[in-house]
């Protein structure tokens, strides 16, 4: 298990606080990241189909406790309304993402 936790955690740090990593992390668009979200409906349909098949718990699913179909639904207006449009602050869009 520290085999594969150790090296991400170590890439996360060395991204956050190289200038390397740091320009990176400048230079990625928010509004295509937002659209990314969109991946976690079909995650969780694909969740949803195991735990019928009794493959997955249902805790893993929307049906339990497992809400990231919602940041998935919604991230498409998000990305519309607070980056295309700029209706929505940008407090809003980060306390979302959280």
């Amino acid at each position: 298990m520290l085999f594969l936790i150790l090296p991400s955690i170590i890439l996360i740090v060395y991204t956050f606080f190289s200038n390397r990593g740091k320009k990176f992390i400048n230079e990625l668009n928010h509004k295509y990241l937002t659209k990314l979200h969109v991946v976690r409906v079909g995650v969780e349909v694909v969740l949803f189909w195991l735990f019928i098949k009794r493959v997955v718990p249902e805790s893993m699913t929307f049906e339990g406790r497992n809400f990231d179909i919602i940041s998935g639904i919604t991230a498409p207006f998000v990305a519309y309304f607070g980056y295309t449009k700029k209706q929505l602050a940008r407090k809003w869009v980060v306390l979302w993402n959280l």
